[in-house]
């Protein structure tokens, strides 16, 4: 069973946390995310496309292991089988409610869609994971019209039903989540699977929780349905998952022992994370500099994702190891990107984005990061290891930075682009400080083989 033991009180993390959270945040009162800054110049949509002149890296989450065939032909006839329900033209006759006709065939549409998605997936693992999105689509489509064609009459009977398939769905996905075993022929790969099972799952029983908002009888009805599905798709993927994992894995050792003393061990704030008193501003951190919005922006960004000591410790109680893990190396990664980029500030060397080369230098140092990083042995992209799969979504921080400022662009909308400065600014940090939070996590798991060798 997993330890709840803890090196650090769980009062004294949560006084780190609001320390460095009002260091962060206060400056933002009031503000949006987006805080502008009017004494940087406004860019120009046509100047802005520069930043973006550097391809940005393109790496896929590893996959732990690949389903069989079987698995994503399965999910396809289910999913068919939902659309096979749905007339090829809906009519007055079927469903009076004629407002309801359109979103019956968007509904439709996109579940077409998302299966076109399925047969384009690179390998059968992303084909998985897009057949269990053609299936809540498909599922959503076909509550709809059942609930449309059947009229108010039958509403409380299709709940009932979809309420009972819904329990059933998450009694299975609770006893999935609660026999997820860390046994494998690797302790990288074993974990990274375990992560992928224990995300899939409590996504899945996290969002079956939820209670549906005021909406009309039938939308209601179709969403209870995408949610009961979304449980069964994801019982029905790790399943065919550790399925897969148990075949490949010739020697199997367990590796619970090692993870739950890695995690344990790891119960406290990073070593690197700085202790601001309960009553710290900006510029306790980062000085004089603290009125610079997108200073503001980047110590915020630094402590905004994800870490929070307390899910470390939920994931300990709860005995979901991998996730637990998971958190402590985004927490390492975290706590040395933080003083990266306040260490930055202090130095003098995060100057002003006062010129579209300034914030295109800034991006194309975190491309280059990010080819670094993926050229060391901690990382490896193409190898299945929850650090390669930390990377890749770090990365991903870029991506999304990209996509905030190609909206401007297509809204012909002018920007200062403070905050992409300080986004690149933070993604750089993190892919650097990745490699030695992989190892520091790494290093744990090891010792741990020490204390229990096989």
């Amino acid at each position: 069973m997993p330890s709840t033991a803890s090196s650090t009180p769980l009062a004294s993390r949560r006084s780190l946390l609001a320390a460095i959270g009002t260091a962060a945040t206060v400056g933002l009162a009031g503000c949006s995310a987006f805080e502008s800054d009017e004494s940087l110049p406004a860019f120009e949509p046509e100047a802005m496309v520069d930043v973006l002149s550097t391809p940005a890296p393109e790496y896929r989450r590893p996959a732990p292991v690949q389903p069989s065939a079987a698995a994503i032909d399965a999910g396809l006839e289910r999913g068919d089988g939902f659309l096979d329900s749905i007339p090829d033209e809906v009519t007055a006759e079927t469903v009076p409610d004629e407002d309801l006709h359109e979103h019956i065939d968007v509904q439709s549409e996109r579940a077409r869609t998302q299966r076109e998605d399925v047969e384009e997936a690179p390998d059968r693992f992303r084909a998985l994971e897009e057949v269990r999105q053609y299936r809540r689509y498909a599922r959503r489509a076909a509550a709809t019209y059942e609930a449309a064609a059947a009229g108010p009459g039958e509403w409380d009977r299709l709940r009932e039903s979809l309420e009972a398939e819904r329990n059933d769905a998450r009694s299975r996905a609770k006893r999935r989540l609660a026999a997820v075993e860390y046994v494998g022929d690797h302790p990288d790969r074993t974990l990274l699977l375990t992560v992928r099972l224990e995300e899939m799952l409590t996504a899945a029983l996290r969002l079956g929780r939820r209670r549906p908002g005021e909406r009309a009888p039938v939308h209601t009805l179709a969403d209870l349905a995408r949610r009961t599905e979304r449980l069964r798709t994801s019982v029905d993927a790790a399943e065919e998952l550790r399925t897969r994992h148990v075949e490949r894995s010739d020697e199997a050792t367990d590796f619970t022992t090692w993870f739950d003393i890695a995690l344990e061990r790891s119960l406290r704030p990073p070593d690197l994370v700085r202790v601001h008193d309960e009553d710290a501003t900006p510029a306790d951190v980062v000085g004089g500099q603290a009125d610079r919005p997108e200073v503001r922006h980047a110590i915020a960004l630094a402590l905004g994702i994800p870490g929070d000591f307390d899910d470390v410790d939920r994931h300990a109680n709860r005995g979901t190891l991998a996730l637990g893990l998971e958190g402590v190396l985004e927490l390492e990664r975290d706590a040395r990107a933080f003083e990266t980029v306040t260490g930055r500030i202090e130095d003098r060397e995060f100057p002003r984005p006062e010129s579209i080369d300034r914030v295109r230098e800034e991006r194309e140092a975190t491309i280059e990061a990010a080819h670094q990083a993926a050229n060391q042995a901690e990382i490896d992209p193409s190898e299945p290891s929850l650090g390669a799969d930390v990377f890749v979504r770090t990365c991903g921080w870029i991506d999304s930075t990209d996509q905030s400022i190609r909206r401007d662009i297509d809204r012909d909308q002018s920007s200062d682009l403070g905050f992409q400065y300080a986004q690149y600014a933070n993604a750089r940090a993190r892919i650097e400080a990745l490699p030695s939070a992989i190892e520091t996590v790494r290093e744990r798991i090891e010792a741990a083989t020490q204390d229990t060798p096989f």
